[in-house]
């Protein structure tokens, strides 16, 4: 799974839509009809007024032809091959598709206007195109390329630049809630209060258990200016605080860690801790309804689920903690977060990356 912080996804081209396809119909004619035949008039010294509009309405709907049916044809590769990400495949597609259609599309015409106008052949008239026909159609071909091409790169271009600086605002954005979520005074407050009562009851603990908090809060600013982090080194950190939580929470909370603890698998530092954290703020979590936190791995996939047991009132809940996840993955890679919910159980399913 690739990463897609330097890919990200612009906006495809607009689709023609009837209200788009007239006013440009009426352009094309107006500009290819009525200007190529007023420009071919002037080269003679006569010109008929049933010649002249023949010629415009041949030029006009010729015009529709090639350059309407192009710019479909680019509209529709620029949703099958990105700009960004297949500059090169995309720009061959668009020049062999463009010619491809433009010569038998200008053949065909031509061939059918010769029949239904002047009653000739159609198989004749077909043949009978010469090389300077040819040649024009290649110009023409060569001046719709640059326009329709050029256009729509530019455009994709433009989009993935505003694209990926809206995706690095979102990402700083939710790093900043991240580290602000992870520093929670409510979190503090109840780890002092375990603390204050482990003082007393269980010193060795209490040394374990300030360890813990200490290692947790360094892994907190070690990893506030990086993007992602190795699993193994994010689930060091989910060590530390399962077993602030445990101390609190006792055998009321219950959770299966079967995360393999891969270096090449990477995370968006402190998400595994967030997820948890979540499941314990928005379900009952007792000694008749213990909250069971599973975390694994499925395909691509690793996979955080809780049983279902939801609180009637969540105190001290912004509702940032998966909208911050998934901004950070939508900068982080092209797959996204997944979040899933039946009657019985929550889960959220983050894509297993690698660089």
């Amino acid at each position: 799974m690739s990463n897609k912080a330097s890919y990200p996804q612009p906006a495809a081209d607009s689709p023609y839509t009837l209200k788009r396809a007239l006013r440009e119909a009426v352009i094309l004619f107006l500009a290819g009809g009525l200007g190529m035949s007023t420009l071919g008039a002037m080269w003679h010294d006569y010109v008929s007024i049933g010649e002249f509009m023949r010629e415009a309405t041949f030029q006009g709907i010729f015009w529709i032809v090639l350059w309407m049916g192009n710019g479909m044809l680019n509209t529709w590769l620029s949703t099958k091959f990105d700009w960004v990400k297949h500059t090169r495949k995309r720009f061959i597609l668009g020049v062999f598709g463009t010619l491809i259609y433009t010569v038998c599309a200008a053949s065909l015409f031509i061939a059918t206007w010769r029949t239904v106008v002047y009653g000739r052949g159609f198989w004749e008239s077909l043949v009978s195109i010469d090389g300077i026909f040819q040649s024009s159609i290649l110009v023409i071909t060569l001046v719709i390329t640059l326009f329709l091409h050029g256009q729509s790169f530019l455009r994709h271009w433009k989009a993935s630049l505003v694209e990926a600086e809206r995706l690095k605002r979102e990402n700083l954005s939710a790093r900043f809630e991240t580290l602000k979520n992870q520093v929670n005074p409510h979190f503090l407050f109840n780890s002092f209060n375990v603390l204050s009562t482990l003082v007393y009851k269980d010193q060795d603990m209490a040394a374990k258990f300030i360890k813990k908090l200490s290692d947790l809060y360094r892994y907190v600013l070690e990893t506030k200016d990086l993007e992602t982090v190795s699993l193994s080194t994010e689930l060091d950190a989910l060590d530390s605080f399962i077993f602030l939580s445990k101390i609190r929470f006792g055998e009321n909370l219950i959770v299966h860690n079967e995360l393999p603890r891969a270096e090449q698998i990477r995370v968006a530092p402190l998400t595994l801790q967030m997820l948890v954290e979540n499941a314990i703020k928005h379900n009952v979590v007792s000694k008749a309804k213990p909250l069971e936190v599973s975390l694994f791995q499925q395909d691509d996939w690793i996979v955080i689920e809780n049983n279902l047991q939801r609180k009637n009132n969540v105190t001290h809940s912004a509702g940032i903690g998966l909208p911050n996840i998934q901004a950070r993955y939508q900068y982080l890679t092209d797959q996204a977060v997944q979040v899933e919910e039946d009657l019985e159980h929550f889960r959220v399913k983050l894509p297993a990356f690698t660089y």
